[in-house]
């Protein structure tokens, strides 16, 4: 499973879409979010080790090497190669929007999924990942909020659950829906 985390960092909200899910006989309000992140190309590595040896490359001629600094590879290997997809997801996610306001008036999503990855090498060590974010259990606020935000940069974390290594236990869908449920009712 994908181990993909983001401390608080800048993204581009590129696209918001709103849906419903059903579980059971309800249907749950639900949304996919489209996210951008220019980042260092050593990001490469939570995907696979050879990744960014396989995207990338230093021209010592171009770039030589400095001493105290991490080594990098600046040079795109290929200069035609389009964007990559990267068919992987990750489960239970949280994802925390920063609204500005101070931890209460933060945008939170839980349970969310994470897929249709696709990674764009840029020259100069750099690259751009692009992803979509998947949850049901969406408030009005959130999505008011959210829909307001389309195209613009924001400050967003992004936890991964926490694996405990002695269960084999997966995550409980079932769990988290009874638990919205039972609040949208109340």
């Amino acid at each position: 499973m994908l181990r993909f985390e983001l401390s608080p960092t800048v993204v581009r909200l590129k696209h918001v879409n709103v849906r419903s899910e059903k579980h059971g006989p309800d249907a749950i309000p639900a949304l996919d979010l489209k996210l951008r992140l220019t980042t260092p190309n050593s990001m490469l590595k939570l995907f696979h080790p050879e990744l960014l040896s396989l995207l990338y490359y230093r021209s010592d001629d171009e770039h030589p090497e400095i001493e105290g600094l991490e080594e990098t590879l600046p040079n795109r290997m290929f200069e035609h190669l389009g964007p990559l997809h990267w068919h992987d997801q990750g489960s239970g996610y949280e994802l925390r929007i920063d609204y500005g306001l101070g931890g209460d008036a933060d945008i939170v999503l839980t349970d969310c999924t994470i897929d249709r990855f696709t990674i764009e090498a840029l020259e100069g060590g750099s690259c751009v990942l692009t992803w979509r974010l998947r949850c049901a259990h969406v408030g009005d606020r959130e999505f008011g909020r959210l829909c307001t935000m389309v195209d613009k940069d924001v400050t967003a974390t992004l936890t991964a659950p926490v694996v405990d290594q002695g269960s084999t236990e997966q995550h409980d869908e079932m769990d988290a829906t009874e638990r919205f449920l039972a609040s949208a009712r109340a």
